[in-house]
């Protein structure tokens, strides 16, 4: 939809901002630009179990991210062993991990229901909407770092895997 190097314009405009909570967090993120790629590591805290976070960020900003865990090839699709098995947020938030499994946020392309995507949402309006979609009480983030922070939190109160 958009030409790759608006995509890496974007991305790399906002890489400072992730590397950086990346090296907070103590968590390891890649960026293949070569296939538009993020890639973060992370241990869940009580498990010690790693979970491989991949966003695919063909034509970011256009539309958000395809957010998926993987597998440590980097190359599955996403299945329920892959994803954490979500716990009540504190004050009693939903998780953002869904049982589809997909991560359920207005800032993943794989939340929405559009040509062949089985997401959740068909009531968001679809992906180019993303900046708008959801409810007002919804979980926003608009840049990569607030995603990935979004993702590790809801993340850090999870135990154990979907299956």
């Amino acid at each position: 939809m958009i030409p790759r190097e608006h995509t890496l314009i974007h991305v790399e405009s906002e890489l400072d901002g992730a590397r950086a909570w990346a090296d907070r967090q103590r968590v390891l993120l890649g960026w293949l630009a070569d296939i538009l790629e993020v890639r973060v590591t992370m241990s869940q805290p009580e498990t010690g179990d790693q979970y491989f976070l991949r966003g695919k960020v063909d034509d970011y900003r256009e539309l958000p991210p395809a957010w998926s865990f993987t597998d440590g090839k980097w190359k599955a699709d996403p299945i329920k062993s892959f994803f954490p098995r979500p716990n009540a947020l504190p004050g009693g938030g939903a998780s953002i991990f869904h049982p589809q499994p997909v991560i359920c946020a207005p800032f993943n392309r794989l939340a929405y229901k559009f040509e062949g995507v089985q997401g959740p949402h068909g009531d968001w309006g679809g992906p180019a909407n993303w900046l708008a979609a959801g409810k007002p009480n919804e979980v926003r983030a608009e840049k990569l770092g607030d995603m990935l922070s979004v993702i590790y939190q809801h993340f850090l109160m999870t135990r154990g895997r979907m299956a």
